[in-house]
């Protein structure tokens, strides 16, 4: 990679660029790995420094007395950005400082905070910090402006290295999208080159494939025992520590199991409701072979069942399959992404999204849009994306997700749905959910919510606005087709005139 890039940072005194004031810059000047030159400067902005910004930043007023101004620094600084593309992390706002403050930026723009977004899904966050602790990188002076650029100088050598490892077949079709909207970071996909050398971004599977515990657990008995130490489950559970409450839990689960009725409890944080009844639920079906449905309120509580506890008590029962289901509108359809691909024109968080689709295409097994984390606008999309109610499964052509999803919890032992698609099932004249013969509520507490919710219907601003432009785009092709009809007819009508008196006159 041939370019010369900058790598900026500003520290100043709050978020507004015509009000607040710069109180430090720095800038790294590089060519691929290697650095160039760096600038940097404290500011004197001529006002106090708000203590919460001194405490953030270790900058306070006796700092930066004897320090230059922004004006006396500025043609050094212009001087310095040259026409070189700059890169920072959610750049437009340090950018948007130095056009108040009189340094234009015509500059190309290269923000690490939506590149890592779309290159490095499923973090925690996409803050500075956070990022610089996933990946490893040096962030020894958060919030002060040369340690931010140097993590940003990282970080882009990081991502760089991540679209050259973007399977062929899908960097073309990214190339294609680029080509229909103006966006500044797309040049990163199309100019491909030998990779920059940076670290390597290792994903690390802490629910790797591990073998079932040999225990004998015939009875419900056995399984209460596992909760008396020494206990087996040490193996399973780090720190393990017996909890009369969670086998006291577990007993009345699998007596309401054998004895066919109806269980209500409460259980308080700490007590381990969840492992127990999966437990339950896992015992009871490897004996009966009968289906068990559990329903949640949270996607957080989805993901701690499906890839924190389930692994857990799948090496007591290694023969029971579990299943997530979700509501249609929470899969990708793969026809519907393929309309979306074949539009002319896109805006730059429809690209976005785009990108971050096919991206994640090459790794997703479920189809599950929640995988995705969209950010802001990017959402807008889902609802030309997602699974229709009407859609039959194969007419498209795919194998769509939302069919194999449906199957794949034909088929499953423990179903874990929440409780919108729970209460939708219910209201449905056509059945969602597979038959099963047992039902166990979580977050029992907002089931009144969601089956209020589910009745209720709710507009947004944003949606009701893509309605109506949807309308008026309609109305308007409309309006064009049948003015076109007019001047065909008008033609058509004049043709048969001209026919006519030819013939006469003949």
């Amino acid at each position: 990679m041939n370019e010369i890039y900058i790598s900026l940072d500003l520290e100043t005194t709050g978020f507004d660029a015509e009000t607040d004031q710069v109180i430090e810059i720095a800038a790294i000047k590089f060519q691929g790995n290697k650095i160039l030159e760096e600038f940097e400067t404290l500011i004197n902005p001529m006002i106090e420094i708000p203590a919460m910004v001194s405490h953030i930043t270790g900058i306070d007023s006796d700092t930066v007395r004897d320090a230059p101004t922004f004006e006396s620094i500025a043609p050094g600084l212009r001087a310095f950005l040259g026409n070189h593309p700059i890169v920072g992390h959610n750049i437009d706002f340090d950018l948007t400082f130095l056009e108040s403050k009189g340094i234009p930026i015509l500059n190309k723009q290269y923000d690490t905070l939506q590149l890592a977004g779309i290159l490095l899904p499923n973090l925690p966050s996409y803050s500075l910090d956070t990022i610089s602790r996933q990946l490893k990188i040096d962030h020894k002076n958060k919030h002060r402006a040369m340690s931010d650029a140097h993590v940003c100088f990282e970080l882009f050598q990081i991502l760089t290295a991540k679209i050259q490892e973007i399977p062929k077949k899908t960097l073309k079709e990214i190339q294609t999208q680029i080509a229909k909207a103006h966006w500044d970071l797309g040049e990163l996909f199309i100019n491909i080159s030998t990779p920059p050398v940076g670290k390597k971004v290792v994903q690390v599977d802490d629910n790797a494939d591990k073998p079932a515990l040999k225990i004998k657990l015939d009875s419900s008995e056995d399984l209460l025992n596992l909760f008396d130490l020494p206990s087996p489950l040490s193996e399973l559970v780090n720190n393990f520590e017996a909890r009369p409450s969670q086998k006291k839990l577990l007993d009345h689960i699998l007596q309401a199991f054998q004895r066919d009725h109806h269980l209500l409890a409460e259980a308080s944080t700490g007590t381990g409701k969840t492992l127990a009844y999966l437990l339950a639920s896992a015992h009871h079906s490897s004996k009966s072979h009968e289906k068990i449905i559990i329903s949640t309120y949270t996607h957080n509580l989805q993901d701690q069942i499906i890839y924190k506890d389930f692994p857990l008590v799948q090496r007591l029962f290694p023969n029971i399959r579990i299943s997530l289901l979700k509501g249609r509108k929470k899969y990708l359809s793969l026809q519907r992404f393929e309309q979306l691909k074949q539009r002319s024109t896109l805006e730059s968080h429809e690209l976005i999204a785009i990108i971050k689709i096919l991206i994640w295409l090459d790794t997703t097994t479920t189809g599950d849009l929640d995988e995705l984390h969209l950010q802001n606008k990017e959402n807008i999309i889902i609802d030309d994306i997602c699974s229709l109610p009407d859609q039959k499964p194969g007419s498209s052509g795919f194998e769509e997700f939302l069919d194999r999803a449906r199957r794949s919890a034909e088929t499953a032992d423990i179903v874990v749905v929440n409780h919108a698609l729970l209460i939708q099932d219910a209201l449905a004249d056509n059945k969602i959910l597979p038959q099963s013969e047992f039902l166990i509520v979580d977050e029992a507490h907002h089931l009144e919510k969601t089956t209020t919710d589910a009745l209720t219907i709710t507009i947004s601003y944003s949606r009701f606005l893509k309605q109506w432009e949807s309308l008026l785009g309609s109305i308007e092709d409309a309006r064009r087709d049948s003015l076109a009809f007019d001047n065909e007819l008008t033609q058509l009508t004049e043709n048969f005139a001209t026919l006519k008196i030819k013939s006469l006159h003949q």
